[in-house]
């Protein structure tokens, strides 16, 4: 299943830009590029305090990008990122250990990148990488260059009132804890307002390598 969109913009010399790209929804052919992502960038584990922290690096600069995924990913949900701009960036994608607190996983963090001989990254966080991003830069604010957050959050406070307790999120199996969070989108009309404005947010963030291809030549594959 295919889904075209079209992206019409102007680059910052004044020339329009429009972008075509399908939005692919084939699972074979996803499947095969996180396949290749896996292969082309074997994944590491560093031992931190008898915390394992897994990673997988493109290249070996001294200021990575570093990108923290969400809550319900771990570093290989950019695994499309990687193939388009891995050979031309040095990006690590971290799968963090289980550390509940926010600040405990940004000092853990730190010392993650210290014991890779790293004393400074620029940043990208989505969703709860993306708060996590924001505590590591006020606790770590000499290890930061650039920070890039998307479809984040400042404050956790409303989610977490909400939330159930993480015992009983753990006491659950796997595929049971998938299921109750993936089966009211999966069960959504397609007309549906919110599923609808799903389907182009995730459009417009599969743009991303394709204006970065616009706009910045030498960047592109």
């Amino acid at each position: 299943m295919r889904q075209d969109w079209e992206l019409e913009g102007r680059s910052s010399s004044g020339g329009s830009v429009v972008v075509h790209q399908p939005y692919l929804l084939d699972v074979d052919e996803v499947t095969d590029r996180l396949t290749r992502f896996q292969s082309a960038y074997p994944e590491k584990v560093s031992l931190i305090d008898s915390q394992r922290w897994r990673y997988r690096r493109t290249g070996n600069s001294a200021r990575p990008l570093v990108m923290l995924p969400g809550v319900q990913g771990g570093g290989a949900v950019f695994f499309d990122v990687a193939l388009a701009l891995g050979d031309k960036l040095d990006l690590i994608a971290v799968t963090a250990p289980p550390i509940v607190d926010a600040a405990a996983m940004a000092d853990a963090q730190a010392e993650f990148l210290l014991s890779l001989a790293i004393q400074k990254v620029d940043l990208f966080g989505s969703s709860l990488g993306g708060y996590l991003a924001q505590v590591f830069c006020i606790r770590h604010p000499d290890m930061v260059g650039q920070m890039f957050l998307a479809n984040t959050f400042t404050d956790p406070r409303p989610f977490l009132a909400k939330a159930p307790s993480s015992n009983t999120v753990a006491a659950q199996a796997a595929e049971e804890v998938v299921a109750s969070n993936l089966a009211p989108v999966l069960t959504l009309h397609p007309t549906d307002e919110g599923q609808v404005a799903m389907q182009a947010v995730t459009a417009s963030f599969s743009s991303t390598m394709t204006l970065i291809r616009a706009f910045c030549p030498k960047c592109a594959p």
